[in-house]
């Protein structure tokens, strides 16, 4: 979906004009205002290039939020998934995969989705992923109010068995009949 461009307004210098670019009809125009403030920007500075690019940024969210903001189920969502699913295994990026595998999404509140991750590494690369998984769920759900939580939910630490005795004592409480084999054929630990 194409967002519509709006024009966008750079105070160029202060105490003369305005320049008034229309991205969508390549087209500039030039607006004389009388201003007496000294906090202006140079129009041939890096500053009124960034200063461009955030109002452009900011027009562009500011129409994304208020577009679509239709309702969708978890029947939807995990369409969608599937298919990213399958877009990221088609580009090879198995990284990403195997972590998106690891849980299934869940819908909290109307426009928010959850997703479980193991460890705060999977969480940093999760969120790297967000940059291009977040837009695609929204264009395709038609949805630009939806927002994703990670959670990591730690798993308790196992009991790893070392020694010989932890393991004899492991298998003793599984089957107590080990500890008749043991004394039947004098076995040593």
């Amino acid at each position: 979906m194409k967002l519509p461009k709006l024009p966008v307004e750079i105070e160029i210098n202060p105490r003369s004009h305005f320049v008034l670019i229309n991205e969508e009809e390549n087209t500039i125009k030039s607006k004389n205002i009388d201003k007496t403030s000294s906090n202006g920007i140079s129009g041939f500075s890096l500053k009124s290039v960034q200063f461009k690019k955030e109002v452009i940024k900011k027009n562009q969210n500011d129409t994304t939020e208020n577009q679509l903001e239709n309702p969708f189920n978890l029947d939807d969502l995990m369409v969608h998934w599937s298919n990213y699913l399958n877009k990221i295994e088609s580009e090879g990026n198995q990284n990403i995969l195997a972590i998106l595998k690891m849980d299934s999404p869940r819908i909290t509140n109307k426009y928010n989705i959850e997703f479980n991750v193991a460890n705060s590494i999977n969480k940093v690369e999760l969120n790297k992923e967000l940059e291009s998984m977040l837009p695609y769920l929204r264009s395709k759900l038609n949805n630009y109010k939806i927002n994703f939580n990670t959670n990591i939910i730690e798993k308790p630490n196992k009991n790893i068995i070392y020694t010989t005795e932890e393991k004899y004592e492991k298998m003793k409480s599984i089957n107590p009949a080990i500890k008749i084999l043991k004394q039947t054929f004098d076995l040593d630990i």
